[in-house]
């Protein structure tokens, strides 16, 4: 990231508006005493970025940060990533039931109307860093740069790394870790020396017996299998055979439907041939019964 132009507004020392224009800068240092306010310069470009800074902490560090007896505050910042141009833009009024400041963010002059947790996201895709990371590694918090220099034992110097990268935490969970599994390890361990120290006292007669009655179990676990193999097999052959009783059932069951069916068509067969038998004689028997319905007249 490189800033461009930075401008506050009430801003903890710097009443009134100011503004720094580092765009013709390569390089530059902040010096000044004790309390002119440097390190307000720094708040004040962490504060544009992430709407907070490390020595308050917190969302609420504008309360902190407007000036004595000043109820409006702004800062803004331009910066460039990459070659592409960024803005961001914070106000805070007091007395606001707004707990958070007001905002407004332009990427290459253009607005982009995003919501906090939003705006957040995107700084932390553009600078490739979310809020902790950079005050952690890109801001060194203040009191701590000559400790860092100047360590009374190189042991100090590690523990502030450790405290600003955030490894502290890690080692202690490492250190726990490890604890854990080295109390683990020795509880085996010693379940183990106890369980040697119970089987000290066997024979090697006793020894050699039981190898013998182990290989005694491993040939009848081997009989016991290639009997369940034969036992399978024939379990197979029974289930074959139960399923070809049930088909000659089933046959059997079909066989005595069609005889019987058969024995009605016969009958359906012999009426058939009694009735062809007569039929020659249709015309008589016709006439016959004319005569009669005739003569009943």
């Amino acid at each position: 990231m490189r800033p461009i132009r930075l401008e506050i507004e009430n801003f903890t020392v710097y009443r009134g508006k100011h503004s720094l224009d580092f765009s013709p800068l390569n390089f530059f240092v902040i010096k000044g005493r004790t309390g002119a306010g440097k390190t307000s310069l720094i708040d004040a470009i962490c504060y544009a970025l992430y709407g907070a800074v490390p020595r308050y902490g917190g969302e609420k560090a504008h309360r902190h940060l407007i000036s004595r007896g000043q109820n409006f505050m702004r800062v803004a910042l331009d910066f460039s990533v990459r070659g592409r141009r960024y803005r961001v833009e914070r106000e805070y009024e007091a007395g606001k039931k707004r707990a958070q400041s007001d905002f407004r963010f332009y990427e290459e002059g253009k607005p982009k109307p995003f919501k906090e947790e939003e705006l957040r996201r995107h700084i932390k895709d553009i600078l490739r860093l979310d809020y902790n990371t950079f005050t952690k590694v890109i801001l060194l918090p203040q009191n701590q740069f000559d400790r860092f220099l100047k360590p009374q034992e190189q042991r100090e110097r590690r523990e502030i790394l450790n405290s600003l990268l955030g490894f502290s935490g890690l080692f202690s969970a490492l250190k726990e870790l490890v604890g854990e599994e080295y109390r683990g390890l020795m509880s085996r361990l010693q379940a183990l020396q106890l369980r040697l120290e119970q089987l000290s006292h066997i024979s090697p007669e006793e020894v050699a017996r039981k190898e013998a009655e182990v290989r005694r179990l491993e040939e009848e676990y081997e009989r016991l299998l290639r009997e369940k193999s034969e036992l399978e097999k024939t379990l197979s052959l029974c289930r074959e055979r139960d399923g070809l009783l049930r088909e000659k059932e089933e046959v059997q069951e079909k066989l005595g439907e069609l005889i019987s069916e058969e024995e009605t068509i016969q009958g359906k067969r012999q009426t058939l041939e009694r009735a062809l038998e007569i039929l020659p004689h249709l015309p008589k028997i016709e006439h016959y019964e004319r005569l009669l319905k005739e003569e009943e007249r």
